[in-house]
C-alpha cells in the first residue's frame, strides 16, 4: 500500500491502525534499502577517507619516524595541493589517533 501512495489516514483506516504507527511503518518502508541514518555527531573528521591509504602507506614505509616527523610529512601534501586551496595541517595527536583507527599498534 504505501508503494500505492496512499495515504497514511487511508492506510490506518482500512486496517484499523493509529495513524502514528502507519507514519512509523511507511517512513520505514520508503527508506533506500540498507540505508541506516549518517552519524554526524561531533566535528567533521581531519582526515578524509582518501587520504586514509596515503598516511598507511607513509606509516609502513617510514616505521620507525616520530609521531612530528610523519605529522609534518603528511601536512606537506596537505598544505600545498596541485588544485585547488590548502587544507588545515594536523597536529601529531590527530595523527596517532588515526594511526591507531587504522590498527596500528605503537
Amino acid at each position: 500500500m504505501v508503494a500505492d501512495s496512499k495515504s497514511n489516514n487511508a492506510i490506518a483506516a482500512s486496517h484499523g491502525l493509529k495513524k502514528s504507527t502507519v507514519a512509523y511503518m511507511a517512513a520505514n518502508a520508503r527508506r533506500a534499502p540498507g540505508g541506516g541514518r549518517d552519524d554526524r555527531r561531533g566535528l567533521p573528521k581531519r582526515l578524509s577517507p582518501r587520504e586514509l591509504p596515503g598516511l598507511r602507506r607513509l606509516v609502513d614505509e617510514t616505521p620507525i619516524a616520530s609521531l612530528a616527523e610523519i605529522a609534518e610529512e603528511l601536512n606537506a601534501g596537505r598544505t600545498n595541493p596541485p588544485a585547488g586551496p590548502s587544507l588545515r595541517a594536523v597536529s601529531p595527536i590527530t595523527v596517532l589517533r588515526v594511526i591507531k583507527s587504522l590498527g596500528f599498534k605503537a
